[in-house]
């Protein structure tokens, strides 16, 4: 078993989540923090870097991921506009993130995260295509083949990615996660509603 241990982070219209993870996904320790309607993303920065220094405390950290709740460009490596929170676009989270705990650190939207471990580890692990929608303060959603997220654009948008995967002919699981109730990364499912096709 690995010893590798990597900080995670999330942004939410109603909460922020830090917690540490080992090298198979397994949350070790997780923390929620409530946002306030007025946060500003500075703020919620802020909180989620001092919490995370609680959690990697004595931890040599192999990686930091982001999972950001909003649109993401790739190319730079930076969050675009978020309509629960303003300010994120002013913010390069990223290098703050690395100079902070010195590890490389990933950013992706929050929905395409939850569709890559439900692909990995959870509904959809064994399938070549996972097509995964989130409904909670906002309605997301994330396209995965072969184990990795299908990057659609820098922005990830393309028309219609739910024929991407119907029109290829792969195996697909779609896995509907609804409000607080999601399904990845564990084992049993409460409020969700799974088709396979």
């Amino acid at each position: 078993m690995s010893r590798r241990r990597f900080l995670v982070f999330e942004t939410g219209g109603t909460k922020l989540v830090a917690a540490l993870a080992d090298a198979e996904g397994r949350l070790l320790e997780t923390r929620i923090l409530r946002r306030n309607q007025d946060d500003r993303a500075e703020h919620s920065l802020e909180r989620l870097i001092e919490t995370g220094r609680e959690l990697a405390k004595g931890v040599d950290l192999s990686g930091v991921g982001f999972g950001y709740g909003g649109a993401v460009n790739r190319a730079v490596r930076r969050p675009m506009i978020c309509l629960h929170e303003p300010g994120w676009e002013d913010l390069d989270p990223v290098a703050r993130l690395e100079a902070e705990f010195g590890a490389p650190t990933a950013i992706e939207n929050d929905c395409k995260l939850a569709a890559l471990a439900e692909a990995r580890l959870g509904a959809g692990k064994g399938s070549d295509t996972v097509f995964y929608i989130t409904i909670g303060t906002g309605i997301g959603g994330g396209l995965v083949h072969n184990g990795s997220i299908v990057a659609l654009s820098p922005l990830g948008r393309r028309r219609s990615a739910t024929s991407w995967s119907i029109r290829r002919g792969r195996s697909a699981i779609v896995a509907i996660a609804v409000a607080s109730n999601l399904c990845a990364p564990v084992r049993t499912c409460h409020g969700c509603i799974r088709a396979k096709w």
